[in-house]
């Protein structure tokens, strides 16, 4: 999925036959490995359009995409459905809790922590907020869009796009650092990551978050 995504992204942007290839190649492999992974790839690739690409151009190369995408899949769709008919499918759309809360979902992901000390979580939101900040459209509502197209399984975008948008504390923390802390001099400011505070810091949450990953394993175990 994230693959497809990130290859269609360039697509657009760039529109070269290795872009078309690979971005083919990807959304066709993510069907075949999930169909229910590919509504969301779908809506994401919608979304990329609509924000960053909005054109005749990139509708064609959507199309061209599109098209090449069911011939691939053709055999495994047509073996599907010559043994089982639609049944599978029309199962399948009728458990993505549609009729559940959407929004109570997403605050509940939105708020989960897994671990002692929240780190995650703060860090996931100060990302969302860094990127309402930032006008980072694409971001912001990718993470609401799964839990409009597909509730049952949005996590499997929600991860990711919060753990994208998560990272933006690495830029976020100096900035936020740099606005209180007034400096007259002439010299510029150093690179993110040439700040040696940062960079301990994120290595002891690694470290600490490997430790509790380790030992959640453990309990389950």
């Amino acid at each position: 999925m994230l693959l497809s995504l990130y290859w269609v992204y360039r697509l657009f942007r760039d529109g070269g036959k290795r872009e078309l290839v690979l971005s083919i190649l990807f959304c066709s492999l993510t069907i075949l490995s999930h169909p229910e992974v590919a509504i969301h790839t779908a809506a994401g690739c919608i979304l990329l359009w609509l924000i960053y690409a909005r054109s005749l151009r990139t509708a064609h190369l959507s199309f061209v995409v599109l098209s090449a995408c069911l011939l691939f899949t053709a055999p495994w769709l047509a073996g599907v459905l010559s043994h089982h008919g639609l049944a599978p499918f029309l199962s399948a759309l009728n458990t993505g809790s549609y009729g559940s809360s959407i929004w109570r979902a997403f605050i509940s992901a939105l708020f989960a922590s897994q671990s002692v000390i929240p780190i995650l979580l703060i860090s996931r939101l100060l990302g969302i907020v860094w990127g309402v900040w930032k006008r980072k459209t694409f971001l912001v509502v990718w993470a609401i869009l799964p839990y409009l197209i597909e509730p049952r399984s949005a996590y499997y975008c929600l991860l990711p796009i919060l753990y994208v948008d998560g990272a933006r504390p690495y830029r976020c923390a100096p900035a936020f650092v740099d606005y209180f802390h007034k400096d007259n001099s002439t010299s510029p400011r150093i690179e993110f990551d040439q700040r040696a505070w940062l960079n301990i810091t994120l290595l002891l949450v690694m470290i600490y978050l490997f430790v509790e990953s380790s030992l959640f394993g453990f309990k389950i175990d």
